[in-house]
Order: C-alpha cells, then sequence, then structure tokens
C-alpha cells in the first residue's frame, strides 16, 4: 500500500515538474518575442489589455510600413486592403493576446508590374497594384506620394470594434494628371486618386460579401 503511495507521488511530482518545465519555456520563448520586438520597435506600452494597440516604426525605406501591434486575446482581426481597383478581405482570431510586426510592402515584379506584399498577425498576401504604366508613372517619384500612417505620431489604443485606416496613399495632382494624359487606356482606367489603404476592423457580417476567409501567410 505505501509502495503504492509512493509511486502516486513520485508520479504526480513527475507531471508538476514537467508542467512547470513546460510553462518556463514557454514563458521563456514569449520573453524572446518580447525583446525581439523590443530591439526591432521599441517597448509597446499596453494600457487597456483589450483594446488594439499599435505605433508605427520608421523602416528607412520608402516603399516599406511597418508597426509594433498588440491584439487582445479572441480579437476577430479583419484586415480590408483595396489596391488600385481591387480588394482583398481576410479575417482570423487566436486565443490568446499576440504581439507582432506588421508589414506593407510595395516592389516592382520581374515583369514590371507594381507589387505590395502585406502581413498581419501571421497572415499575408501578394497582389498588383494596378499595371505596367501604373508602376512607371510612380517609379522614382515615392517621394511624392502623400501617405497617411496611423500610429506615426505614437501609441494608438483602439477599441475591438473600431474600423480604422493603417495606410493609406495618395498620388499628388500632377502625377494624377500625368495619368489622365497617358497614352495607357489601362492606367487611365487604374486611375484612383488613393491607390492604397490598408484597413483593420470587426469581423464581417455573414451578408457582407466582401469576407473571404483566411489566409495563411507563407
Amino acid at each position: 500500500m505505501r509502495r503504492g503511495v509512493e509511486l502516486v507521488l513520485i508520479a504526480a511530482i513527475a507531471v508538476g515538474g514537467y508542467l512547470a518545465w513546460r510553462t518556463g519555456r514557454e514563458r521563456g520563448r514569449l520573453q524572446r518575442t518580447f525583446d525581439r520586438l523590443a530591439r526591432k520597435a521599441g517597448d509597446l506600452e499596453v494600457g487597456d489589455p483589450n483594446q488594439v494597440h499599435l505605433r508605427a516604426f520608421p523602416t528607412g525605406e520608402p516603399l516599406h510600413f511597418a508597426w509594433r501591434v498588440y491584439l487582445p486575446a479572441r480579437y476577430p482581426a479583419r484586415v480590408r486592403v483595396r489596391a488600385g481597383q481591387s480588394s482583398s478581405d481576410t479575417s482570423g482570431s487566436r486565443g490568446q493576446p499576440m504581439e507582432f510586426i506588421a508589414r506593407v510592402r510595395f516592389r516592382e515584379d520581374e515583369n514590371g508590374v507594381l507589387n505590395v506584399y502585406w502581413k498581419f498577425a501571421g497572415y499575408g498576401i501578394r497582389e498588383a497594384v494596378g499595371d505596367r504604366a501604373f508602376a512607371t508613372l510612380l517609379r522614382g517619384r515615392w517621394d511624392e506620394v502623400a501617405v497617411e500612417q496611423l500610429g506615426a505620431d505614437g501609441l494608438v489604443g483602439l477599441d475591438a470594434d473600431r474600423s480604422v485606416t493603417l495606410l493609406r496613399l495618395r498620388l499628388p495632382a500632377d502625377l494624377q494628371e500625368s495619368a489622365r494624359t497617358a497614352r495607357s487606356p489601362d492606367l487611365r482606367k487604374e486611375l484612383v486618386p488613393v491607390f492604397f489603404e490598408f484597413q483593420l476592423g470587426p469581423p464581417a457580417s455573414e451578408s457582407d460579401p466582401g469576407a473571404i476567409g483566411q489566409e495563411e501567410c507563407p
């Protein structure tokens, strides 16, 4: 009988030790992730843990935008992107709070077409922005594009039911005029003053035709 009790105690101690080790390892992983994010983008002071918190930080590249982001547990993240005349809608949620770096980056592909790559909370998409004529129009003139980036002036706290635009890019008036008078009919067709928007908001309703589900970032 005593032998059986001892075995039960030993098993309980072993299980407890394993759980403590696993908890410590997870805490260490989270601390390393936090330290890595802090080195890249500075500390993110989270006031209300039920709110979304974000702050933009400079990347040193005119075609690259980034944010340090905190999402509360079970936050139903919905990212809506409009690039030229096309749009996409991606949504998902996680059971635990998350801290990560969100990115939007533009570059031309091998065919000379401008592409945007974005990544948010582990999800990401690549898509074209206009045609080759549009890429040619912007080449070397990105410093003239009007940029509105949420969090560029400091930390922002958002309620979970609030929709916001993280990034909006607008063509200046002279580039709009160049596009209107261009010989390319595709360029004239694609022209919109605001040619890119990156939005975060509450989940889509069942009647919303814009939702396309989830796409895991490669």
